[in-house]
């Protein structure tokens, strides 16, 4: 998820400095497994994606059912799109700890990326039942019930998200697509300005600003955002596609 609002990227440093401090502290502690899995964990958060393979395999040579492990090195073959091993990671880790809510979600983030929306919304509704403060999980969910035409369920989703964190602008800009299209441009108005308050340079608010500006007849206006948008995801090197999925 793209964060650029003040606030947004102060609570991202914040949590990327806890991250960073902790590897610190146990950098020279390579004696036991533990914390080689632990440690596969905290490098993909922060992006050193060459240690997480080091400590996952570590860990996983002393544990060899270490679930955060596998969790670790899952989630780096979903940033490096080798789906097929991510899914055999896993499809293990739900069948060996089918009540850990982080391998429901990666399953879930798989079906999405392979575009399959049934096999994601079953799975994401399970890691949130199991995750129900896990921000990530309910929006994905909230995108999954949306593209599968049930706008009811999404707009919930969105609104749980809401009260999981109220300062991340991409839930109000969900509740504020789906209320146009239930025709609710009121509403929707309410939200895009909430959004919009949140994180002014967020994706997910500018598209709903666009698509609300489009539905009040101001098409030209709606044109020269998503221009705007279509330009700045080319200079980031991200397509508008990806954004989407995102």
């Amino acid at each position: 998820l793209h964060v650029r609002s003040r606030r947004q990227r102060q609570m991202c440093i914040r949590d990327r400095l806890k991250v960073e401090q902790s590897l610190y502290l146990l950098q020279d502690d390579v004696e036991h497994p533990e914390i080689n899995e632990l440690k596969s964990l905290l490098y993909f958060e922060v992006g050193q994606f060459d240690q997480v393979r080091v400590c996952a395999e570590a860990a996983l040579r002393e544990l060899p059912d270490s679930y955060l492990a596998r969790i670790a090195l899952a989630s780096l073959f979903i940033e490096q799109r080798h789906y097929r091993q991510a899914g055999e990671l896993v499809d293990y880790c739900i069948h060996r700890f089918p009540n850990q809510g982080r391998a429901w979600a990666l399953k879930g983030q798989l079906a999405f990326e392979k575009l399959d929306f049934v096999a994601s919304r079953d799975a994401l509704r399970t890691a949130t039942s199991l995750m129900p403060a896990h921000l990530g999980s309910w929006h994905m969910l909230a995108w999954t019930e949306y593209l599968l035409g049930d706008k009811q369920a999404a707009f919930a989703a969105f609104r749980a998200a809401f009260a999981t964190d109220p300062t991340f602008a991409d839930s109000q800009a969900g509740m504020a697509i789906v209320a146009l299209d239930n025709n609710d441009i009121d509403s929707a108005e309410v939200f895009v300005d909430k959004a919009i308050r949140l994180d002014k340079r967020g994706f997910t608010g500018r598209y709903a600003h666009a698509l609300l500006l489009n539905a009040k007849g101001e098409t030209a206006q709606a044109e020269q955002l998503i221009q705007l948008m279509l330009k700045a995801s080319a200079e980031d090197g991200v397509s508008f596609q990806r954004l989407i999925l995102e």
